[in-house]
Order: C-alpha cells, then sequence, then structure tokens
C-alpha cells in the first residue's frame, strides 16, 4: 500500500481518537475529491476539516520543525490552497508527539506551506515558527 495513503489513514484515525475523548463527532464525505476529509460535529455546530500528517522529516535540516503542505495539484501544476470557503480547520496530527493540532483560517488560508516546530531550538534563538503546543486539541 502507497505510504501517503497509509499515512493519511493514520492521521485520520487519531483525530478520530481525540474527538471520541472530546465527544466530538466525526462525519465523513460518501464522496471522494471533496476538500475537506471530514466533518466536525461540536454539539451540533457542524465544522469541515482537512486531516494531514506530518512526520519526522525536518524542514531545510532545521531539527524539530516539520513543512506542511497545503496544495493541492491540479491539471498542469497548477496548485490551489486551502480557502476558508472550503474547509474551516486545518487538523494535523503531528507524530513525533503524538498529538492532534488544529489550525484555523488565520494560519492556514491561501498559504502553500506551513511550518511547526515541535522541539525548541538548539542554540536557543527566538523562536519565529509556530510552536506545536499553541494549538494542541
Amino acid at each position: 500500500m502507497d505510504e501517503r495513503i497509509i499515512k493519511s489513514e493514520i492521521a485520520m484515525l487519531k483525530l478520530q481518537q481525540r474527538a471520541l475523548e472530546k465527544n466530538v463527532i466525526v462525519c465523513k464525505p460518501t464522496v471522494e475529491g471533496q476538500r475537506y476529509d471530514c466533518v466536525l460535529d461540536f454539539e451540533g455546530s457542524l465544522k469541515r476539516a482537512q486531516v494531514k500528517y506530518a512526520g519526522f522529516r525536518s524542514y531545510k535540516e532545521c531539527s524539530g520543525v516539520v513543512l506542511i503542505n497545503l496544495v493541492q495539484i491540479k491539471g498542469k501544476g497548477k496548485t490551489t490552497p486551502y480557502l476558508s470557503s472550503e474547509i474551516d480547520f486545518l487538523m494535523i496530527y503531528l507524530a513525533p508527539k503524538d498529538v492532534i493540532c488544529c489550525f484555523d483560517k488565520r494560519q492556514f488560508e491561501n498559504k502553500k506551506k506551513i511550518r511547526v516546530r515541535y522541539e525548541l531550538t538548539k542554540n536557543k534563538t527566538k523562536i519565529v515558527v509556530p510552536f506545536y503546543t499553541d494549538f494542541i486539541w
């Protein structure tokens, strides 16, 4: 099986587990190809979520940072970033910490990529990349 499919399924299962712990219902579309992977039911308030897996591969040799690609590649290489009219939340399973992080439109709208730091910098410089603890769901 394709590794990307396995990782996306792991991310979805981790999201479903966390949702169950928080008493949130997860609904999946019956048709593939939607910009969202699931709908989260927060006591009657429905929110569309895109689910991503962020693994152990570091960003540009920078340890403790992962890069999450936020574009869908369409015909002829055209990329389409996520819009708040398509999804309400970006839910990322951060594998190195085994947590789900929740990002709202301020963090993802019209962006092609986002970076998330999961370890403190080794040289104690100021952290400019968002730290994962600010987004744990």
